[in-house]
């Protein structure tokens, strides 16, 4: 049944491999100046807000998916916000060398920045970040909240309240955009069997309607003198038509194949790691469009390839780590 498909872990993982070459093609369209002043360039300008979306919205689906799991919020922060945070930590580490060997300059105040918020040395940063503050969020709430509710308002509340500190940090719109699609990805986790049962009948309706709705609030966001609120509503019409999408394509392999399967095995690396090679050609290191293009994808997967053990290694570290603290426990 598609119901029980197109959300499974096999699937968002590849739904994550896609979406994460779409960063990767926003990028090299801001960078290269390919298609600038195109509708092409609009659509590709946009394509990394969205996919930000899409990854916010599959958090949150899968923190509320997973948040009655027998040991799961005792050990979040050890298993979940720690290897990613040292992980990022290796990144920062890892940015600030690169960027000073091809430049020769190095600024202490966003190294240090970049541990902690509001900026950061790491391409795509931001929004880790940004993952970190919910991630805090998300456990705080959880661990002591039982009602599945009042859950879901208070983290919605408390997203709210991080989007107004944005606001007032006078941060780029990037930082707080998309996160509000983690509420609804929890609430979707939520609802689904509601979903499920929607989008069996009208899944085609939904896509269209979706499709529509997230070029209205496109436009209008542009138009009014309110942004954000539509800023934020497109982000999660395209998540729903992304959902419907999903749902109609559950029994394909367009989605679920090999090759997005592997690169969903490395988006988190490909995600971060890309932003290494994007200013090679601000730099004035390569000149020729298509071969900074080749040097940042085929880049791109190196060291890809190469980060992977390192954050699988540190994931390995700190599950093992919890393990063996939980069996001292009940052996006392």
């Amino acid at each position: 049944m598609k119901e029980e498909k197109y959300l499974t872990k096999e699937h968002t993982n590849c739904v994550r491999g896609l979406f994460a070459l779409c960063v990767v093609v926003h990028h090299l369209y801001q960078y290269s100046g390919l298609f600038h002043d195109s509708y092409v360039g609009t659509f590709l300008q946009l394509l990394g807000v969205l996919s930000v979306a899409a990854f916010f919205f599959l958090s949150g689906y899968g923190l509320m998916y997973s948040a009655d799991r027998p040991g799961y919020m005792q050990g979040f922060l050890v298993k979940r916000f720690l290897p990613l945070y040292i992980f990022y930590a290796l990144l920062i580490v890892m940015y600030s060398v690169w960027n000073w060997a091809w430049t020769g300059v190095i600024s202490w105040q966003l190294i240090l920045q970049s541990f902690f918020f509001g900026g950061t040395v790491v391409t795509n940063g931001w929004s880790l970040q940004a993952t970190f503050v919910a991630y805090l969020l998300y456990w705080l709430i959880f661990r002591w909240i039982r009602s599945a509710s009042v859950r879901l308002w208070s983290f919605t509340i408390g997203i709210a309240v991080y989007c107004v500190i944005c606001r007032l940090m006078d941060l780029g719109i990037n930082w707080y955009q998309t996160i509000p699609c983690m509420a609804f990805g929890m609430l979707y986790c939520y609802k689904k069997p509601m979903a499920d049962m929607w989008l069996k009948r009208h899944s085609k309706l939904l896509l269209g309607v979706a499709v529509v709705l997230c070029g209205g609030c496109f436009v209008l966001s542009a138009k009014l003198d309110i942004p954000l609120l539509f800023h934020v509503l497109y982000c999660i019409c395209f998540v729903c038509a992304v959902l419907a999408l999903l749902y109609m394509l559950a029994d394909t392999h367009c989605i679920n194949n090999r090759f997005f399967a592997l690169c969903g095995k490395y988006s988190l690396e490909i995600y971060v790691v890309h932003g290494l090679f994007l200013p090679l050609i601000k730099w004035q290191y390569i000149e020729n469009v298509w071969l900074y293009v080749l040097v940042v994808l085929v880049g791109t997967a190196l060291v890809s390839a190469a980060m992977k053990p390192v954050h699988t290694w540190v994931m390995f570290r700190f599950v093992k780590n919890n393990k063996t603290q939980n069996e001292k426990k009940r052996e006392v």
